[in-house]
């Protein structure tokens, strides 16, 4: 059971950065998850809200109080 776990957690990781790379912000992913929540339930939507906020966290360079403001807030 972990394995599965382990590799469903790597496989968002994995989609996560893929959207990142292709454009979609933190504002759109936050949006994506929500509607998934109503679907896939929400311990697992509030699952992917941490390992989003995580990737979008990563190179957060340059930003202003705003653009902080909303990464806490994913």
């Amino acid at each position: 059971m972990n394995r599965i776990l382990l590799i469903s957690v790597f496989s968002i990781i994995f989609h996560l950065q893929s959207a990142k790379k292709n454009g979609i912000t933190r504002t759109e992913i936050a949006e994506i998850i929500t509607h998934i929540g109503f679907y896939a339930g929400w311990p697992k939507a509030w699952a992917a809200f941490n390992l989003a906020k995580d990737v979008w966290a990563k190179n957060a360079v340059g930003e202003d109080a705003k653009a902080a403001f909303q990464r806490e807030m994913i």
